[in-house]
């Protein structure tokens, strides 16, 4: 039974602790401690390999941790399946986008929106917003399967934030992304945090990630090695011989 969270940590959009998964002998996370405070962006950087979008797999229930507890604005979700979590406010994207490809983009921001709300009075009004937010405008009639990888990504993490996730699980989400849009992705990041949403972003784009980052976790061969400012973690020995490589 889970032991009584005081007013503090029912604050914690996220609060994981001691988190390990195995692949048979490999290690792929091991024993993690991971918080994210609401209205809080944390990224979470390493090499490939490092352990980082298993992290998030085991955060968003695609994959049930060895052990660790997973608490999600106070609740112990450790174990629960993925449309579980989902229900609890969580939007999350992938390496890969997820998305209705023989939809439209405009369809398929209006599915996200019919799907997470019960009030359809201004879903349509809702999912243009969300296109022109995105710069998917001038593709909006376009099937998703057709229009390029960047705008798929751009289109999956607008559904994503068209449900009206509490909290945000971003994987990679610059990848692909044409340099002139990234600025609006951060802008768009910030909005959330703003807006009191907590943001969990795993990237490799370093300026991104010190232009929107409250806090920077490094893994590397699945543990966590350094957590701070990014210009804290810029300067750490571990992190430059890890990752940085003196950049």
């Amino acid at each position: 039974m889970d032991k009584e969270q005081t007013g503090e940590e029912n604050m914690k959009a996220l609060v994981a602790e001691n988190l390990s998964k195995s692949f048979g002998g490999l290690v792929a996370v091991n024993k993690i401690d991971i918080t994210l405070q609401v209205g809080e962006v944390v990224s979470v950087i390493g090499p490939n390999g490092a352990g980082k979008t298993t992290l998030l797999n085991l955060l968003s229930g695609y994959l049930r941790p060895n052990e660790g507890i997973i608490r999600i604005f106070g609740k112990n979700v450790t174990g629960l399946p993925a449309e579980k979590i989902s229900r609890m406010g969580v939007g999350r994207t992938f390496q890969q986008p997820k998305i209705f490809k023989r939809l439209s983009v405009y369809e398929n921001i209006l599915v996200s929106i019919l799907n997470s709300s019960s009030d359809i009075k201004n879903h349509k009004e809702k999912a243009r917003y969300y296109t022109k937010l995105f710069g998917l405008t001038h593709v909006m009639d376009h099937e998703a399967g057709a229009i390029s990888f960047g705008q798929q990504r751009l289109l999956e993490i607008a559904r994503v934030l068209a449900s009206s996730p509490k909290l945000v699980l971003l994987d990679e989400p610059t990848a692909g992304v044409h340099v002139s849009l990234v600025k609006k992705l951060e802008e768009i990041i910030l909005d959330m945090k703003n807006d009191g949403k907590a943001v969990l972003i795993v990237e490799h784009n370093m300026p991104f990630v010190a232009n929107v980052s409250d806090r920077v976790v490094v893994m590397s061969s699945g543990l966590k090695i350094a957590e701070g400012s990014y210009e804290e973690i810029r300067s750490d020995i571990n992190v430059i011989e890890a990752y940085l490589g003196g950049r």
